[in-house]
């Protein structure tokens, strides 16, 4: 049976290790944050139009995933050429309504 010292101690270990990961975790994403505030606005909007528009299969139809290394975005591509040139079309048409200033 374990005392009150000993569930202590275990419940502080493990809040400790969730701690850990949190802070991996943290550390992961203001990597990835880092580099999408290096990407141009078009970049930006490119991938929020890729996420969430594209309808093919991610694992044999649509090589997006593939044209990324390392968590960089090779603009070069083939499917990345692809969507920006949606999102500029896109960013043209809403700029000559007045939507938006490109």
């Amino acid at each position: 049976m374990q005392t009150e010292s000993e569930k202590l101690s275990k419940r502080l270990k493990e809040a400790r290790g969730r701690r850990e990961a949190a802070e991996d975790d943290i550390a992961k994403i203001d990597a990835e944050m880092a580099k999408l505030d290096m990407l141009a606005p078009i970049e930006q909007f490119t991938i929020s139009l890729h996420e969430k528009f594209c309808c093919g299969n991610h694992s044999s139809g649509c090589v997006w995933l593939y044209e990324i290394r390392n968590g960089i975005h090779d603009w070069t591509r083939s499917v990345h050429i692809q969507w920006l040139n949606h999102a500029r079309w896109i960013n043209g048409e809403m700029t000559e309504l007045g939507f938006f200033d490109g």
